[in-house]
């Protein structure tokens, strides 16, 4: 059995960099197990680029595993969540890629993206977790993709 250790905690959350302190696995290699630390255990977006956290994602989505281990949570044995998670990040910056060209601000574009269809689908009905959704996804996801669509650049 061939096993792939990620820190797509650093991959992912910390912006989407493709420097992290281990050996990531090539595409061009299988792999049956990943192990993922906290990378996709919620959509978190605090200092992601979120093309590149789409990237990365594909990337994982590519290694063709049976089964994901996320740092949190129960093993993952199909890309059903990961395919999520790549939906609700083009999402959202499709939708503010049209804001910006309508020259909306960015307090009118956190107006105008509408991602309920995920939040309901990642929060369900739960108080807490559509809270974490609105504020750990939501609203620094519109943020970022806002400075993206606009071509500024990441601040360290």
């Amino acid at each position: 059995m061939s096993v792939a250790l990620c820190l797509l905690a650093a991959t992912l959350t910390a912006r989407a960099t493709t420097t992290a302190p281990t050996r990531h696995p090539s595409p061009h290699e299988s792999y049956e197990t990943v192990t993922l630390g906290n990378g996709i255990l919620a959509p978190y977006s605090f200092g992601s680029w979120l093309r590149e956290w789409t990237q990365t994602l594909g990337k994982l989505k590519a290694l063709g595993a049976i089964a994901l281990v996320p740092g949190h949570g129960p093993v993952l044995r199909d890309s059903q969540y990961v395919d999520t998670l790549i939906g609700l990040v083009e999402e959202t910056r499709a939708q503010v890629q049209a804001a910006v060209k309508e020259g909306s601000s960015l307090d009118d574009t956190r107006k105008k993206v509408d991602l309920g269809s995920y939040r309901r689908k990642l929060a369900g009905n739960d108080y807490w977790r559509q809270r974490a959704f609105d504020e750990f996804f939501f609203g620094p996801a519109v943020g970022q993709a806002y400075k993206e669509a606009r071509g500024e650049t990441m601040e360290e």
